[in-house]
């Protein structure tokens, strides 16, 4: 039986909104060794295309390939090769019969598919956020010496307990115009903050973690829904 583009693709699908600007998609794109990043609608409808040669241009703009190259899941391999030669890339996006996004494909999946070797993806991206769109940096223990490793950009800050950020952790969410100042601030040794945040302050063990969000009315807007993430969490029984 023909194998289909469904049996080969990778599901683990990276991409960004529209609305994005360059330096965070950049920064995703170099932290997960990335070449080529597709762009989606609200719907998951591929837009286009952004590469990291598009978002290294020097006009400081993102540059978006469009139509982005697509094939549908249930084409054969052999139909995927072809759609990549027409296109002239490395890689297609792979959707389904509704036009939604669901992986990619590369030339290379496409040649082990046909050749009926094993498939080789990438694991999980840990820190991607289907939620929001961005992507959150390591943990890191909250402590003066690690403010010099926190880029001076504005996003959204988030602290917790415990050994990973998740929502029964979370203790503190800030909006920041610069990452490394509110890291800064709140480990001085006299951090000028509210009576709320002084308690979570004094709390033993905190860490934190980021994602850089540029926009500052989509920064607000996301620090703003996990505060409220972050109440509801309170209001819970324990």
């Amino acid at each position: 039986m023909q194998r289909t583009v469904r049996d080969v693709m990778n599901r683990e699908l990276f991409s960004v909104r529209a609305e994005e600007t360059t330096p965070p998609t950049l920064e995703a794109v170099l932290d997960h060794g990335l070449t080529a990043v597709p762009v989606l609608d609200a719907g998951k409808r591929p837009l286009g295309v952004v590469s990291l040669r598009d978002l290294v241009r020097r006009d400081g703009r993102r540059h978006m390939s469009s139509p982005a190259a697509t094939v549908l899941e249930g084409a054969s391999i052999v139909e995927a090769g072809r759609a990549l030669t027409a296109a002239n890339v490395h890689e297609l996006v792979v959707i389904d019969e509704a036009g939604r996004a669901t992986g990619t494909i590369t030339a290379l999946d496409v040649v082990r598919g046909l050749l009926g070797k094993p498939l080789r993806h990438p694991e999980t991206f840990p820190h991607r956020d289907d939620r929001f769109g961005l992507t959150w940096s390591n943990d890191h223990e909250l402590v003066s010496a690690g403010s010099s490793d926190v880029p001076d950009a504005p996003g959204v800050l988030v602290l917790f307990e415990g050994a990973s950020r998740h929502e029964g952790a979370m203790r503190w969410v800030e909006s920041c115009t610069s990452l490394r100042e509110c890291i800064e601030e709140l480990t001085s040794t006299e951090p000028a903050v509210t009576p709320d945040l002084a308690r979570v302050l004094a709390k033993d063990g905190l860490r934190y973690s980021f994602a850089l969000v540029f926009d500052p009315d989509r920064r607000d807007a996301i620090a703003e829904e996990l505060r409220d993430t972050l109440r509801g969490v309170r209001r819970s029984p324990s």
